[in-house]
């Protein structure tokens, strides 16, 4: 690949810049497993806040179910947070 119009670093300045060749890998590694651990807490509160989402209303569907409503009143009502992509297969699950 040409230069053209600018000049580019040199090898001894890269060099200096990330080290040599060997640790370039291992810089990029450890950078990305520095952000991992990072985010890791903040990862696991918002799984956690899901999770408590989520299985209120997996309750609810099943209070709803328990009280007898039919399953087209329990589908009309849950489907749309618990499984947006399918009414049918939410209606197999119930059955």
């Amino acid at each position: 690949m040409a230069n053209v119009g600018g000049s580019s670093p040199s090898r001894s300045t890269l060099f200096m810049i990330v080290g040599p060749p060997p640790l370039h890998r291992w810089r990029v590694t450890g950078v990305l497993v520095a952000i991992a651990v990072v985010l890791l807490p903040v990862n696991m509160a918002r799984g956690r806040e899901w999770n408590a989402w989520y299985m209120s209303r997996a309750s609810a569907v099943m209070t709803d179910i328990d009280s007898g409503r039919s399953v087209d009143e329990v589908v009309s009502r849950h489907a749309p947070q618990l499984l947006p992509w399918s009414d049918e297969q939410m209606r197999q699950g119930i059955e």
